[in-house]
């Protein structure tokens, strides 16, 4: 198995690189200091080799550092990949001064990394026997006299081996360009559009993941609390980036943003504000608190994160922002005063938005789910019952909704669509729907 030292100084990063490759069949290590880096080559990691430097930052010491272990002979046969922030292009001109094997931006190893490191070393066997015969023309000259009896007898016999390397070599050579041009994960997310989904640990923002996934041409960044549930989702569909944050706190906005600019350039098409909560009873029982503390997570934390990313939507245009809002955003029922506040102030700013944002080349779309089974709603009423079963959709169908709003252009989605006929109703035949509601 080849044999990988990955050199990223964060050790945190330096464990998801490590991970990745192993996955990918590495038998990887991380080095997160020039000690440790020293300690893996003297130790004599033989056979195909190869060291994964991070030039993400302090990328002229790093780079100086190669080249002093080259200088004193320690990365003899060892093959060099290096990452960069792919908007830093003199990172990229100083790993190529420096004669790197492989430079790719971060975005793309993140995606690709198991893989081209993989077709790295297979380049680095392809020399190898080049430099390995080359000494021996010197042993030759004397062999030549003396095997010529008993070699010509051997050589009979052996020209189907010998024969045998040419041909399959010149095969393998032929058939390596085909996955080249399109390699299994790139023809998945060739790194083109980058998407961000919160609430992606579950339910709709799970299964929203999973739609643009397989719609590929993807790179996803997965947002929620619960990291580990965004750990297992991302391995699943063969990586994504992943931010494990409350929403809700002073500085969730910026530490999302801060993650877009270091992995992604910056870059960003699709925004799904999906994370959300909803919490039943009276406003006799709950109160202000209930409202305000709704609000906080429904309304507030989406105008706060949208607020944060909307220069990169505006940077990467044309792009889209769709904002998960709910049939209680157009018709209020008992019991969910809270939750259809918080959704009937996110349709309301996102029509506006909708609006300012068209001449900016940022679309922005708006899904209205109605009753939707989900971890966190679950809908047992409805669905326990044959009578009130149909009236329940799914994430998926949510899913493909958002597809619709986002990069499909739509402005407005209703999940079922038939729901939009209560949103209607409400407005021609206001008498009619309290008097629905009310039974």
């Amino acid at each position: 198995m080849a044999k990988v030292v990955a050199f990223v100084p964060d050790l945190l990063f330096g464990s998801r690189v490590v991970s990745r490759l192993t996955a990918g069949g590495h038998d990887a290590a991380v080095a997160g200091d020039e000690e440790a880096l020293r300690g893996w080559l003297a130790e004599g990691y033989r056979g195909p080799r190869a060291i994964v430097v991070d030039l993400t930052a302090e990328a002229p010491g790093r780079v100086e550092l190669i080249g002093r272990l080259r200088t004193e002979g320690l990365l003899d046969g060892v093959r060099l990949a290096a990452f960069y922030s792919h908007v830093d292009s003199d990172v990229r001109t100083l790993a190529e001064e420096a004669d790197f094997d492989l430079i790719v931006a971060r975005s793309r190893y993140a995606r690709e990394g198991a893989a081209l490191v993989t077709r790295l070393l297979e380049e680095g066997e392809e020399d190898a026997p080049a430099e390995v015969a080359e000494p021996e023309p010197a042993p030759e000259p004397a062999p030549e006299a003396k095997p010529a009896p008993a070699t010509d007898a051997e050589r009979a016999a052996e020209p189907a081996p010998e024969a045998k390397p040419a041909p399959a070599t010149d095969a393998e050579r032929a058939a390596e360009p085909a996955p080249e041009a399109a390699p299994p994960p790139p023809a998945r997310r060739p790194g083109g559009r980058v998407a961000l989904i919160t609430g992606a640990s579950s339910g709709i923002g799970e299964a929203t993941a999973r739609r643009l996934a397989r719609d590929g041409g993807w790179t996803l960044v997965l947002v929620a609390r619960r990291e580990e549930r965004l750990n297992a989702l991302a391995a699943e569909l063969g990586g994504a980036t992943v931010i494990a944050v409350d929403l809700t706190a002073d500085d969730a906005p910026a530490r999302v943003r801060e993650v877009l600019e270091r992995e992604h350039g910056g870059r960003l098409d699709l925004l799904v504000n999906n994370a959300g909560a909803g919490y039943g009873g009276t406003f006799a029982r709950n109160g202000y608190a209930e409202v305000r503390r709704t609000m906080a997570l429904n309304f507030d934390a989406v105008v706060r994160l949208s607020e944060e990313l909307l220069p990169l939507l505006r940077r990467s245009a044309p792009s889209a922002l769709v904002n998960v809002a709910s049939t209680a955003g157009r018709v209020g029922r008992a019991k969910s005063g809270a939750y259809s506040a918080s959704k009937f102030a996110l349709a309301g700013w996102t029509d506006s938005l909708h609006l300012e944002e068209k001449r900016n080349g940022v679309h922005v779309g708006l899904v209205l789910p109605g009753f939707v089974a989900t971890e966190g709603f679950p809908q047992r009423a409805l669905v326990d019952k044959p009578t009130t079963r149909w009236l329940v959709s799914t994430a998926d169908k949510v899913a493909d909704a958002i597809v619709d709003a986002g990069p499909g252009g739509k402005a407005e989605r209703y999940v079922p669509r038939p729901y939009g006929i209560a949103a209607a109703l409400r407005v021609v035949a206001p008498r009619l729907v309290r008097w629905a509601l009310s039974r």
